[in-house]
């Protein structure tokens, strides 16, 4: 209220005020003049001082949205938050985090602006960018294996990671003993992360050679050896280990079909071809290979055949043995020819058991990949 008591004698015609309406051009102290007239036109004017205030604070229009990236792009840029004012420009100050174009450490980085007008209304608003750390690849220790121990898949099914290396074979998964050769093979694994990000990590892989194939020699009737010398001996009768036959040389006892399994200092192996001892023994009797069986082609590479002969097929049992003893297939059949499927067998010297009533033989089968 602006009057407060004008009077007249003969009373009061108007009232008017110079200005009675302000805005955000007239902030501050403002005089304004209040003039009252009577029917005369005698008037009297007073003074009167309005102050305008602007108390109204920025409304934040657009601000940054929060961020997760990779380590690999911890250098970020960003807009400026803006905001709307009824009166005047506004003043936009970071007081927390890192400016645009920063490279922001690993971690949340919690950037705060204060957007001010001229009055000095202010409001605050932030963001967010949090860098993800490398990944740490979770990956072997350093290995050691035999060099014919075939193919090892490194990745655990990993599609997003692979590796380099010696050995390491085109598929970047896969290394191969053969391939690497031996010795001690540092191998990388590299590993992209959700963020796009390429972590690395690398481990050893250390391939010892495996000792030259045993060959059997017979040095006297009754004892058969080692033609060299190796660091541990094992031999095998019929396919079954000999207890306590652990020297270069042992002397028989049976007949059978011998064998022979060596290891050098590393642990690694290799086996003999079989080495037949024909003497007449508990009713067993040793047949001549050429009165029993043959397998052709030999070498082979994913068929070959068995073809009996000299016997009744029927109730023949047929036995797939590795170069180290172990068995890798065993069947009966009726049939004088059998067709062998090999093709997931791996390269390498197996043998063909037959065993038929009181007649056994061994004969060897390569294949070859």
């Amino acid at each position: 209220m602006v009057d407060n008591g004008s009077s007249d004698n003969v009373g009061i015609k108007t009232k008017t005020l110079s200005k009675s309406s302000f805005n955000c051009s007239n902030l501050g102290v403002n005089s304004v003049y209040f003039t009252v007239r009577d029917a005369s036109s005698n008037e009297s004017i007073g003074e009167i001082t309005v102050t305008v205030l602007d108390t109204i604070r920025p409304v934040i229009a657009n601000m940054p949205t929060n961020k997760v990236v990779g380590f690999c792009n911890a250098a970020q840029s960003y807009n400026l938050p803006t905001a709307t004012d009824n009166c005047g420009n506004i003043t936009v100050k970071q007081i927390a985090g890192l400016p645009s174009g920063s490279n922001f450490p690993i971690g949340i980085t919690t950037n705060t602006f204060e957007l001010s007008d001229e009055s000095g209304n202010k409001v605050t608003a932030s963001f967010t960018i949090n860098v993800n750390a490398a990944t740490n690849i979770d990956t072997f220790p350093s290995l050691e294996m035999c060099q014919d121990k075939g193919l090892l898949e490194l990745s655990n099914g990993a599609a997003n990671m692979t590796f380099s290396g010696s050995g390491i074979m085109k598929d970047k998964k896969t290394f191969d003993p053969m391939l690497a050769g031996t010795g001690n093979h540092t191998i990388t694994a590299i590993f992209i992360d959700a963020m796009g990000c390429t972590n690395t990590g690398t481990f050893n892989i250390t391939v010892f050679p495996v000792p030259d194939k045993p060959e059997i020699v017979r040095i006297s009737s009754n004892v058969l050896a080692a033609q060299k010398d190796y660091y541990s001996y094992q031999w095998y009768r019929n396919n079954e280990m000999i207890a306590g036959a652990t020297s270069r040389n042992y002397t028989v006892t049976q007949s059978g079909i011998y064998g022979l399994v060596v290891k050098n200092a590393s642990g690694c192996e290799n086996g003999s071809d079989p080495f037949a001892i024909g003497v007449p023994l508990g009713g067993s009797i040793i047949t001549k290979d050429k009165d029993l069986f043959n397998v052709y082609p030999n070498p082979s590479t994913n068929v070959f055949f068995i073809e009996l002969k000299g016997i009744n097929a029927k109730g023949t049992k047929i036995t797939i043995i590795d170069m180290i003893g172990k068995e890798v297939m065993a069947f009966e059949t009726d049939k004088d020819l059998i067709e062998m499927n090999v093709i997931d067998f791996a390269a390498g010297t197996y043998y063909v058991k037959i065993e038929n009533g009181n007649n056994f033989m061994v004969k060897p089968i390569i294949i070859a990949k």
